[in-house]
């Protein structure tokens, strides 16, 4: 299926079929796989959804990882010692251990907070930027540790492939099950 192809899908099921989302068993979530080298598309689509959706009343709260990390440290005045942990190969593993600790975690309670007060009914939350998560985090760990907690419908823009039903983060990583919804 081509990538408009899948944008299209999408819109639909959030417009049109929200009710086969999955809301009432604890797994809100729909993973719109693609190819990483269409990531810029990928991108222009989303702007193009999201403002869609918000013109037929749908809130979309958006969480862009691509700075997610850095705007974290940023927000605790530790941002230069990533840039000196990161300039020093010799601790570029301290780097990625002081990195995973904190990443999901926050990521969960950015994203539980955000849907606190949220109808689930007309809002949808947006992932973006996933490709920034490696290798400091998971998606498999974070939508198992959203499961049961949300009850908005949550979108993964996944770059990677699928092959026997399993997916694989940016072609890299070995072919994981997800409890999810595919596109």
């Amino acid at each position: 299926m081509s990538l408009d192809a899948k944008f299209d899908e999408l819109e639909t099921i959030l417009l049109e079929q929200r009710h086969l989302v999955g809301l009432h068993s604890g797994v809100p979530f729909l993973i719109l796989v693609y190819a990483p080298e269409q990531d810029p598309r990928c991108r222009a689509r989303q702007i193009e959804l999201r403002e869609k959706l918000e013109t037929r009343g749908v809130h979309v709260i958006e969480h862009e990882l691509n700075n997610f990390i850095f705007d974290y440290y940023a927000e605790r005045g530790q941002l230069e010692r990533i840039f000196e942990l990161d300039r020093d190969p010799g601790r570029r593993d301290e780097l990625q251990q002081m990195i995973a600790g904190v990443y999901e975690r926050e990521l969960v309670d950015r994203i539980l907070k955000d849907v606190q007060d949220a109808d689930p009914g007309c809002s949808v939350i947006f992932l973006t930027g996933v490709a920034s998560m490696y290798p400091f985090a998971r998606v498999s760990n974070l939508l198992t540790a959203l499961e049961n907690r949300i009850k908005v419908p949550l979108v993964v823009f996944y770059p990677g492939s699928e092959h026997d039903g399993k997916l694989s983060f940016l072609n890299q990583e070995p072919h994981i099950g997800y409890r999810a919804r595919r596109i």
